[in-house]
C-alpha cells in the first residue's frame, strides 16, 4: 500500500471515528429507526401504487399508532410504579404461616413475607428512578426521538438507493453481498416477529387476565410482563404465576384458581399458537441469544435495547453464516 492511499485509509477512519463518536448517544434511536423502516418496507411499496408520499405516511402511522401510546405507556407505567413502591410497605401478604411452616421443616428463619416486600419495592423503585431520569432528560429524548423518525422516513424513501450504493464499496464478492443482505433480511424479520411481536402479545393477553382477577397496579405488571415475555419457558409466569399464588394466599379462591387457569391455558397457547405462524426456523436465533440481546440492549441503549439488542445478535449471526458458508472465497 503506497503512502496515498494509506493517508486516505487513515482519514476515513479518522472521520468515520469521529462521526460515530458525535452519534453514539442516539445511537439506539438511529438503529431502531432503520428497524422500523426496513419492517415496513413492505407496506410502503404497497403505498407507493396509491400515493407519492408513503414514506410519510408511514412515519406519521408510527407517531399515532406507536410513539403516542409508548409515552403514554411509560406515563402509565411510572404512575404505577409509584403508587407500588408507596403501597408494598403498607399491604399485609399474610405468610406467617408459610414462614412458620419452613422454618419447621428446615430450621431457618426465612422472613419470606419481608424479602418479597422487599424485592417488590426493589424493582418499584429501579422502574420509577429509570422514569424519573427520562423526564430529567426529555430535551434529550425529543432529540432522539426525531432522529428516529428522519432516519425512518429517509430510509424508507432513500433506502433501496442506500443498500445498492454500498454494493459498489467491493468488500466482499457480489454474490456474498447478495446472500449477506438475503440472510440478514431473514433474520431480522424473524427475531422481530417471532420473538418480540410474540412477548408483547403474551405480555398483553397475560395483562387482560390480570385486569380480570382485579390485581392492581396492572399496567406496571402488563409492562413487566411484555419484556419477560422474551425469556423461554417461564416469561410472563414470572408475574401472573406468583399473582395467582397471592390471590389464593388471601382468601380470594375464584380470582386466584381463575388466574392460574388462564395463565396456563390462554397465555400458555400463545407462544404455542402464534410463534410457529411468525418463525422462520432456518433463520431463527436461539433464546439465550435473544436473552442476552435484550438484557445487553437494555443495558447498551436503554429501553430501545429490548427491540435493538435482538436485533443486533440476529446481525452477528448472518454474518457469521455468510463466513462459514463462504469461508473459501474469502482466503
Amino acid at each position: 500500500m503506497n503512502r496515498k492511499k494509506g493517508f486516505l485509509f487513515l482519514s476515513i477512519g479518522l472521520v468515520s471515528a469521529l462521526c460515530f463518536v458525535m452519534i453514539s448517544p442516539f445511537i439506539g434511536y438511529l438503529l431502531t429507526g432503520g428497524v422500523l423502516a426496513f419492517m415496513l418496507h413492505p407496506a410502503k411499496k404497497w403505498l407507493d401504487r396509491h400515493t407519492d408520499y408513503s414514506s410519510a405516511v408511514l412515519v406519521f402511522l408510527t407517531v399515532v399508532m406507536a410513539v403516542m401510546p409508548l409515552v403514554l405507556t411509560a406515563g402509565a407505567v411510572a404512575t404505577d410504579a409509584s403508587n407500588l413502591v408507596q403501597s408494598i410497605d403498607t399491604q399485609d401478604l399474610s405468610l406467617d404461616f408459610i414462614d412458620q411452616r419452613i422454618t419447621e421443616l428446615t430450621g431457618y428463619d426465612v422472613q419470606l413475607e419481608e424479602r418479597l416486600k422487599s424485592s417488590v419495592k426493589t424493582i418499584g423503585s429501579t422502574v420509577l428512578s429509570s422514569s424519573s431520569e427520562v423526564v430529567s432528560m426529555a430535551s434529550d429524548f425529543l432529540i432522539g426521538l426525531s432522529l428516529l423518525l428522519f432516519t425512518q422516513y429517509y430510509l424508507l424513501k432513500q433506502g433501496e438507493g442506500l443498500v445498492q450504493w454500498s454494493k459498489r464499496l467491493d468488500f466482499m464478492p457480489e454474490n456474498i453481498q447478495e446472500d449477506l443482505y438475503r440472510k440478514t433480511a431473514t433474520t431480522t424479520r424473524t427475531v422481530i416477529k417471532g420473538h418480540v411481536i410474540t412477548a408483547a402479545v403474551s405480555g398483553l393477553v397475560a395483562g387482560i387476565g390480570l385486569l380480570i382477577a382485579g390485581v392492581p397496579n396492572i399496567v406496571f405488571r402488563t409492562f413487566l410482563m411484555m419484556i419477560l415475555g422474551l425469556i423461554p419457558l417461564v416469561g410472563t409466569a414470572l408475574v401472573w404465576a406468583p399473582a395467582a399464588v397471592y390471590l389464593l394466599l388471601n382468601g380470594d379462591i375464584y380470582s386466584g384458581v381463575f388466574l392460574l387457569g388462564y395463565g396456563l391455558a390462554v397465555v400458555g397457547s400463545v407462544d404455542n399458537f402464534l410463534r410457529p405462524f411468525l418463525v422462520d426456523e432456518s433463520a431463527d436465533l436461539h433464546p439465550m441469544f435473544i436473552i442476552l440481546g435484550v438484557i445487553g440492549g437494555i443495558g447498551v441503549f436503554g429501553p430501545i435495547g429490548v427491540f435493538v439488542g435482538p436485533v443486533i445478535f440476529g446481525v452477528a449471526k448472518s454474518l457469521l453464516t455468510i463466513y462459514i458458508e463462504h469461508y473459501e472465497e474469502f482466503q
